[in-house]
């Protein structure tokens, strides 16, 4: 199964089963029909999004109580 973005309004049959598609709908459909939409430009494989980067670390402070001595 594969994940696509749906490119315009179309009707497939994904598993043998008449199924409408809306515009912007991202779907799970099985590989070979994502194939297909894919070729015939009805759809788009949907990317993952990059994962998070971790957050920038501050920048290390001396402590104060140890300068004191």
């Amino acid at each position: 199964m594969r994940t696509v973005h749906i490119m315009e309004d179309f009707t497939g049959y994904p598993s043998g089963v008449k199924t409408s598609f809306a515009k912007g709908a991202e779907p799970s459909v099985p590989d070979a029909f994502a194939d297909l939409i894919v070729a015939k430009g009805h759809a788009r494989d949907k990317v993952a999004p990059p994962p998070a980067k971790p957050a920038p670390k501050a920048p290390a402070t001396k402590d104060a109580s140890r300068e004191a001595l």
